[in-house]
């Protein structure tokens, strides 16, 4: 049962938060994001969020429980981002977001401590966007703070049509580093502040067990577990009272994206008084990305945020086959896996062209990511070797021939070689951007070529980008103007048995500064995202695959929208099988370790897709790039339908970025992986 306080973890006795603030000092919030935003255009990473974040401890003579918040102050920043020297050091603890009524009084009380002759505190209440350069929408005076504890209270009221707040208690001393601490907070309605009062009587939170994290250097990996061991979570509650608590919580969790609850947990334990952490060893069937809150026998969430974290595969080297989950429940199919005998002697790249063909003659060709290695196969995959070519193919004609594609300021030069890369001709040019992202040349059924392109809209490199299709009918000698498709890169393309073209694209939109609720659309996927990064910038609300689809051989597109749903999702391309269903792969990075290649399948050729979600790889390094055909059947087992994928891993780290790699010092060189596969019937 909720008490008149709408504080959660009032009393600061549960974390806040892991990895990054996520309930009391959360930047992350509708009201507080655009603390984010870079004060200084010219000097981008100059923000208004705290170095030094606000935190949970021990202190022995708490006012309420056994934990405070400790804030320090910082030295300040002008509205430019500059320092101000030799002004007031400040230092802010933001609450969560809470609901609130409009145009109603609200009391706010807190007590307070320094060690700082020079520090005061002013409490306030924003109802806008937090912005530490302004003052709050309802401030109060400076109170100094003493040694021992006090209670401030404040009372204000509420704009009309205002339903939603930030609690916001500033810190003022002479000096940067000074401690204050926090404890015992309340927000009410009404004109006075009343005894202090928790939330509920019993708070909880869940996070990832400390000692069940996976090492890996790229990114944040609290958030990451693996599915080759059971899930270990850490559970703390902490009961106000001064009796156990029998009422059962229950550890929920849901799928991110849907929110469908597939798992709860209900300790059976009585929750005793004060502070309790548990270490929950969970058997955990699901892979995926997820969300977990706990909740209470009425039904109401009592963790003040909640835990996401992802479930990720693990394959063993000698693994034949490729995991599927249906609703996040693991599958497995089996598949034959091997690794291309090809080492990249100049780059950590570890792709190949989206586009693989193959050839009147059966030949498979994959242009490898050090530029002068194409792999040739003859058999469906299985074996291969190498040729060694003077130009990166774009893809390959059915009769063999090697398309190159290279730009060169704003054209685009077409040539083609007959003799598998040794010698080139030139073909055609087409008019694009400086720093266009090309994608394969698709050959249609007609002999006609088209090519998609993700041009450059504005005077920086940065983009934004737009896809465009440029089309031949003469073989590559000239090229029609480019047709929009929708915005974004990577592009690839795919004709249907239909003659209709779908087109996958890269869209990766950039949070604007008018419109910081965009996130927000999308939260789930987003915080995702932004913990794994640490919480590091704005620069995308959304990060995934966009689809389009043209009628008329790429002239005009229609029905643009996305085909992915979560952040870090790109470089998509697809191929389909005989029976007509769409398979549509992509790579997903979000996080990178144990990331890699999925896929899924549509049988309506693309709008709308199956249940089953296809786990390619799951890297320990850096997911790169694939690219997939469909065999014939005599390069497969003798039956229709088989896939052969060729997924890249790239190193842990880009070693090669300044001259010849060495594997000195890295555990994981480039490699790209053959997979021959069926996705279930």
């Amino acid at each position: 049962m909720f008490s008149k306080n709408l504080l959660p973890n009032a009393s600061f006795e549960l974390d806040f938060g892991d990895t990054v603030p996520t309930n009391w000092g959360d930047t992350q919030n509708e009201l507080t994001l655009r603390l984010h935003l870079d004060l200084n255009p010219d000097e981008a990473g100059t923000t208004q969020v705290p170095q030094v974040p606000p935190r949970s401890e021990v202190i022995g003579e708490a006012v309420d429980g056994e934990r405070v918040a400790r804030v320090e102050t910082e030295t300040p920043l002008n509205p430019d981002g500059a320092g101000t020297s030799g002004s007031t050091a400040i230092g802010h603890l933001l609450s969560p977001l809470v609901k609130v009524t409009p145009c109603t009084p609200y009391a706010i009380s807190v007590y307070a401590r320094s060690d700082e002759a020079s520090a005061k505190l002013e409490i306030g209440l924003w109802t806008r966007g937090v912005d530490f350069t302004e003052e709050a929408d309802s401030l109060s005076y400076e109170m100094p703070l003493l040694t021992e504890w006090q209670r401030f209270t404040f009372t204000c009221c509420t704009d009309e049509l205002e339903e939603r707040a930030v609690v916001a208690f500033r810190v003022k001393a002479d000096k940067v580093g000074a401690a204050v601490w926090f404890d015992a907070a309340q927000l009410e309605q009404g004109p006075q502040a009343t005894e202090f009062q928790p939330r509920r009587s019993v708070e909880a939170a869940v996070v990832g067990s400390p000692d069940s994290r996976p090492s890996q250097g790229r990114r944040d990996s609290s958030l990451i577990h693996l599915n080759d061991r059971p899930l270990k979570l850490s559970l703390t509650t902490y009961n106000h009272t001064t009796e156990a608590i029998n009422e059962p919580i229950t550890l929920e969790v849901q799928e991110l994206v849907g929110g469908r609850i597939i798992f709860s947990h209900t300790p059976v334990e009585p929750i005793t008084p004060g502070r309790t952490e548990r270490s929950l060893l969970l058997d955990f069937p699901f892979i995926g990305e997820f969300r977990a809150r706990v909740i209470a026998g009425d039904g109401e969430q009592i963790s003040p945020e909640d835990y996401i974290f992802v479930n990720y595969p693990v394959f063993e080297e000698t693994y034949q086959g490729v995991v599927y989950t249906k609703h996040s429940a693991v599958h497995e199919i089996p598949a034959e896996r091997s690794v291309l005998p090809w080492t990249n002697d100049r780059n950590w790249y570890a792709d190949t062209q989206a586009t693989l063909i193959v050839t009147d003659d059966d030949e498979i060709h994959a242009q490898m990511s050090d530029g002068h290695t194409v792999m040739r196969t003859r058999d469906g995959g299985r074996t291969w070797d190498n040729l060694q070519v003077t130009k990166s193919i774009n893809t390959v004609l059915y009769d063999g021939t090697f398309l190159a594609v290279e730009p060169k300021g704003r054209l685009l030069h077409v040539s083609r070689s007959s003799d598998q890369g040794r010698t080139w001709q030139p073909l055609g040019e087409i008019e694009s951007s400086e720093h266009p992202q090309v994608g394969g040349i698709e050959q249609l059924r007609d002999g006609s070529l088209i090519i998609p392109v993700g041009i450059i809209s504005s005077q920086t490199a940065a983009g934004p980008l737009t896809v465009h299709s440029f089309r031949s009918t003469d073989g590559g000698k000239t090229w029609s103007a480019g047709s929009p498709i929708c915005p974004g890169g990577e592009p690839q393309l795919l004709e249907l048995q239909s003659g209709r073209i779908l087109a996958f694209c890269r869209n990766n939109p950039r949070v604007p500064s008018s419109d910081l609720q965009r996130p927000f659309h999308n939260e789930g996927p987003w915080r995702l995202w932004q913990r794994f990064q640490g919480a590091r910038g704005l620069s995308s609300y959304t990060k995934r695959i966009t689809l389009a689809e043209s009628d008329d051989g790429g002239r005009t597109w229609h029905s643009q929208r996305p085909a992915t749903f979560l952040l870090e999702e790109m470089h998509g391309g697809g191929v389909q099988l005989p029976d007509g269903r769409v398979v549509f792969l992509y790579t997903h990075r979000g996080p990178t370790y144990r990331g890699g290649e999925r896929a899924k399948v549509s049988c309506d050729e693309g709008r709308t897709w199956r249940d089953e979600l296809y786990f390619m790889t799951a890297t320990p390094s850096y997911p790169g790039y694939s690219g997939s055909c469909v065999l014939s059947s005599h390069l497969a087992d003798g039956k229709p339908g088989m896939i052969l994928t060729l997924v890249g891993e790239r190193s842990e780290r880009n070693w090669g970025s300044e001259g010849p790699a060495t594997p000195e010092g890295f555990e994981y060189m480039p490699r790209v992986q053959a997979i021959r596969w069926r996705p279930v019937e």
